[in-house]
């Protein structure tokens, strides 16, 4: 409790990851409209670094790091998503980055849709996903699927959009492995602070505290 009483104190912003209103989808590209500004180099660098991320966070999901075949399949399902929702054209590039943070406009993807493609593509008769790697990636998975444990954090279409300057994120109420998944989010997130380079814009200091990050390191 120690954290929470230091961010009242100080005014800060607490942002416990274990309300399922606050939690952020984990194909929700992380952005910060008012660091970028109008810069569409600075969500491009976003989006293509999510990628990465994405094949990271759901390797601690699962408790394994995906083969490479399991990250081909989630990156092409992926990929058609951001297409589909309007946040990427079909050679990549991101597009109508003015609507990113208007749910009206954009409707941000969840990995359950990632699950849905997978298994549309099953044999109708015997229901077995053919391709090898679909098909561990599915079953690997299947925390996520709807009902299950995962469900209600990773199938969610929030985002991170703290208002303050000081920000306490709580990832205390999750399970291990969902926990590790969203400290990797985080690390997304918090390296957005790093990311424009503006030379026209004021130098603006960042400190990380992290507490018992050996736990992820294990």
């Amino acid at each position: 409790t120690d954290y929470k009483t230091f961010c009242e104190v100080k005014c800060g912003e607490l942002v416990d990851f274990g309300d399922d209103d606050l939690i952020p989808g984990l194909l929700v590209i992380p952005f910060d409209k008012k660091l970028f500004g109008n810069k569409k180099w600075a969500y491009q660098k976003a989006a293509d670094m999510h990628y990465d991320y994405v094949e990271s966070e759901i390797g601690a999901l699962v408790g394994r790091e995906l083969t490479s075949g399991m990250k081909l399949s989630q990156t092409t399902r992926l990929k058609q998503l951001y297409q589909d929702a309007g946040i990427l054209d079909a050679k990549g590039r991101v597009i109508n980055i003015q609507d990113w943070d208007n749910p009206d406009k954009i409707k941000w993807p969840i990995y359950e849709e990632i699950r849905d493609m997978i298994w549309a593509t099953r044999n109708q008769k015997t229901n077995i996903i053919p391709n090898s790697s679909d098909r561990a990636l599915y079953e690997a998975t299947s925390k996520i699927a709807p009902g299950m444990p995962y469900d209600r954090y990773v199938n969610s279409r929030k985002r991170i959009q703290p208002e303050k300057d000081l920000v306490v994120f709580d990832l205390s109420g999750l399970p291990h492995n969902l926990s590790n998944a969203y400290c990797i989010y985080l690390m997304e997130y918090i390296n957005l602070a790093y990311l424009p380079k503006d030379p026209d814009q004021p130098a603006k200091r960042t400190y990380v505290f992290w507490d018992e990050i050996h736990d992820l390191m294990e």
